[in-house]
């Protein structure tokens, strides 16, 4: 029996047992795993978000967020004032929906309320979801640079992590050390 074989015995063994085969969990330090969603139709951004091709340009803040998540409508409009000043030089911000079946219709009225005009993407079957926020927590932040790098995660939002955030921002654009 070969190793390619091996390997997809013991994943099929897994599931027939329930056991959660999933990736692991995205952290801080580690490379972050690449994804393709497409935009929320009716949003001002259109196409489909790849990360990887995304890191060639600079680096990626990923926000999680919900229709249903009041943190999340102060949120959005402060990223979208950080993306306005910071895209020139290479920034970019990617809110990720994560709002189910009863809720996905209010994404794009929702985001073109709050004047969000950065990629807005639905993760539809959680899959994007479960590495990089698996308790679906919402505002949930994730500082990606250049080389793909989990810089900083953030649940919530708070004065604090406003205050905070421009000096985390300007960080991710510095050129990584050799």
């Amino acid at each position: 029996m070969n190793s390619v074989t091996r390997r997809s015995l013991g994943w099929l063994g897994a599931l027939a047992l329930g056991w959660d085969v999933a990736p692991a969990r995205a952290a801080v330090g580690a490379k972050a795993s690449t994804f393709r969603l497409r935009a929320v139709p009716g949003t001002k951004w259109q196409g489909m978000f790849d990360l990887s091709e995304s890191l060639k340009q600079g680096p990626v803040v990923l926000s999680f967020f919900a229709t249903w998540c009041r943190p999340c409508e102060v949120e959005l409009p402060v990223l979208q004032q950080h993306f306005t000043r910071l895209s020139t030089r290479g920034l970019q911000i990617v809110a990720v929906a994560i709002d189910g079946p009863e809720s996905t219709a209010q994404i794009a009225p929702t985001v073109r309320r709050l004047g969000v005009e950065f990629p807005v993407v639905h993760d539809a079957d959680s899959r994007v979801t479960s590495r990089y926020n698996p308790r679906r927590f919402a505002p949930f932040m994730v500082l990606i640079d250049t080389q793909g790098r989990i810089k900083q995660e953030r649940e919530g939002w708070t004065q604090a992590h406003a205050a905070a955030l421009p000096a985390q921002l300007e960080a991710l654009l510095k050129p990584a050390a050799p």
